[in-house]
């Protein structure tokens, strides 16, 4: 990740190295675009908070490989402490080329600075003209000075470049002042004069020869001094990049290798949801197909109790209708037998005296009629249950095996108090031996606040009690 400059620093700082050095730049450029700022030319740390923006005037020092350096070389020391060792060497602000307006194309082609380049001699042209030298055209015996008016000897300058001695000179002064020369001695004149002409142009040409020579072979040296720097520099910039690039590899490979993490997190969160999206359904689904069987079996007892009820009532009908008839059959006894102990009266008193027959008439007939035992039927004088109090916590005789078809203590359908209840009552069934065995027992359908139990010699009847204790 590429750190960030303090923004207000790095503005003060480039403002500040722009009003310095704008006098060494090369030209003066727009920027047409907000730009990538680096610290060089290449691939290097990416600079925020410059301050630079689309519009911006910047100095151009130097271009090179589509990049444009926009301020002085920075201190290195400086920015490590923000940016780390990947700080190159001579750390600069450079943007692309392409950000700047159109003249940017001509600062890539001018150079930054002049470079001094040693002329190349051609050895074969200064060979041609040390062996052909050019041959002056003037008068023969007369040259030319800078004054016109000064006319100067030739012989004299001959013999000067051929390093006659004084004597020599002396003679030939004397010679020419009593002997005029004639043509042939003047042609011979200027053949020597010519010679050493020719021998002084050698030898300069030898000795610039030399000099150019000694001047290619320093620029050659230099020459190799600057490729082997250039090369230098070019292998440095080189393990930087690849340096940049590993770094930037293995970001990317930690940044793939989390990305796979965060992706297996989010599988793994998105597995759980749908598990417990599906176990909620499910659970829905059992919630609705066991509350359709309670409702299934809450019409199912419903109907039972309805057609148990149709039968108690049918029962109580016919218990009803009996009884009435036995009571008709108990009281047609009862008057014929009155009628019969009338008839014996009567005729014991028709066989007695007459006071006895007084005396018998004094009794009261029903005196005599109570004698007789009475018929007592087992429907008139039933046994009522004998129910214990119930207790108000369950007890460890609730727990009896024969109960075990009831609602417990866990029953989610019933509550505490009902268990209790119910427990209690068909313990109570079962102690008074008005049930051989229960067969099942809970809320009543269709009553509010009333409970039943059924025994199984009995299925198809509900004995039925109040959740409300109440006194029989």
């Amino acid at each position: 990740m590429v750190r960030n400059w303090d923004s207000f620093g790095l503005v003060l700082g480039v403002l500040a190295l722009t009003l310095i050095s704008a006098a060494q730049a090369q030209s003066t450029r727009k920027l047409t675009k907000d730009p990538t700022v680096r610290f060089c030319p290449s691939r290097c740390v990416v600079v925020t908070g410059h301050g630079f923006a689309n519009g911006s005037s910047v100095a151009v020092f130097e271009t090179r490989g589509g990049w444009a350096r926009i301020s002085d070389y920075l201190d290195r020391k400086q920015l490590t402490a923000s940016f780390g060792d990947k700080i190159t060497k001579r750390p600069a602000l450079w943007v692309p080329l392409a950000a700047l307006d159109g003249n940017a194309a001509k600062a890539e082609t001018q150079p930054t600075k002049k470079k001094s380049r040693t002329r190349r001699v051609n050895v074969v042209r200064r060979l041609a003209r040390l062996r052909n030298p050019p041959v002056p055209t003037y008068r023969p015996g007369t040259a030319f000075a800078a004054d016109p008016g000064d006319v100067v000897d030739v012989e004299k300058v001959a013999a000067e470049a051929t390093g006659e001695n004084e004597v020599e000179k002396q003679e030939s002064a004397v010679a020419e002042s009593e002997v005029q020369p004639t043509d042939a001695q003047k042609v011979a004149e200027k053949e020597r004069i010519e010679a050493a002409e020719k021998t002084r142009l050698a030898s300069e040409a030898a000795a610039r020869e030399k000099e150019d020579a000694e001047a290619l072979a320093a620029a050659q040296k230099a020459e190799a001094a600057k490729n082997k720097q250039d090369e230098e520099a070019l292998a440095a910039a080189k393990r930087e990049e690849e340096a940049l690039a590993a770094a930037k590899r293995e970001e990317e490979k930690k940044a793939e290798i989390a990305r796979q993490e965060a992706e297996k997190v989010a599988k793994a969160a998105k597995a759980k949801r749908d598990a417990d999206a599906a176990e909620a359904e499910a659970r829905k689904l059992a919630e609705a197909e066991a509350a359709k069987t309670r409702k299934a079996e809450e019409e199912k007892l419903a109907e039972a109790e309805k057609v148990k009820k149709e039968q108690q009532e049918a029962r109580d009908k016919a218990e009803a209708v009996k009884t009435a008839e036995m009571k008709k059959a108990a009281e047609a006894e009862k008057a014929a037998a009155e009628a019969k102990n009338a008839a014996a009266e009567a005729k014991k008193a028709a066989e007695t005296p007459e006071q006895e027959n007084v005396e018998v008439a004094k009794v009261d007939p029903s005196a005599t009629a109570s004698t007789e035992p009475e018929t007592v039927y087992e429907s008139a004088n039933p046994n009522p249950i004998e129910l214990a109090e119930r207790p108000k916590k369950y007890t460890k005789a609730l727990n009896d095996k024969r109960l075990s078809k009831l609602p417990g203590q866990k029953s989610k359908r019933a509550s505490a108090e009902e268990v209790i209840a119910v427990r209690h009552f068909a313990l109570m069934l079962l102690v008074n031996n008005e049930c051989s065995g229960i067969a099942d027992g809970g809320r009543s359908p269709g009553s509010p606040g009333m409970l039943f139990v059924r025994c199984t010699d009995d299925p198809e009847y509900l004995r039925q009690f109040p959740l409300e204790e109440e006194s029989w």
